[in-house]
């Protein structure tokens, strides 16, 4: 596979990801629950590795989605999901040493979560 394959596929794991968390995120869920999910989605597509700091996902709900912080002390908390809230998610898969990034904010309405 070269390069430019690679890439396209890396990334498309990303997209397909994210498309599938849209339909996991409801109120109640915690970040670590998000989290864990988005690392069981790309272990599901062959993702072994990420990049920053082995982080599968930075994951911040509600009030915490101002935050940033540094992957090397990142800690997903037990902050549920609330009608109306931010969901920030963040990712970088790596395959062959290429990455696939991405990053949405999601909005949760109380029946779905839309970017």
């Amino acid at each position: 596979m070269d390069h430019l394959t690679t890439y396209a596929y890396v990334q498309s794991i990303a997209k397909a990801t994210m498309s599938s968390l849209k339909d996991f995120i409801q109120e109640g869920i915690t970040e670590r629950d998000i989290v864990d999910q988005t690392e069981r989605i790309m272990r599901n597509f062959g993702i072994h590795q990420f990049w920053y700091y082995d982080v599968g996902a930075f994951v911040h709900v509600g009030e915490r989605t101002i935050i940033s912080e540094s992957g090397k002390h990142y800690k997903p908390t037990n902050q549920t999901v609330r009608k109306n809230d931010i969901v920030t998610i963040r990712f970088e898969s790596c395959n062959e040493q290429l990455l696939g990034r991405l990053c949405q904010n999601l909005y949760h309405s109380g029946r779905t979560s839309i970017n």
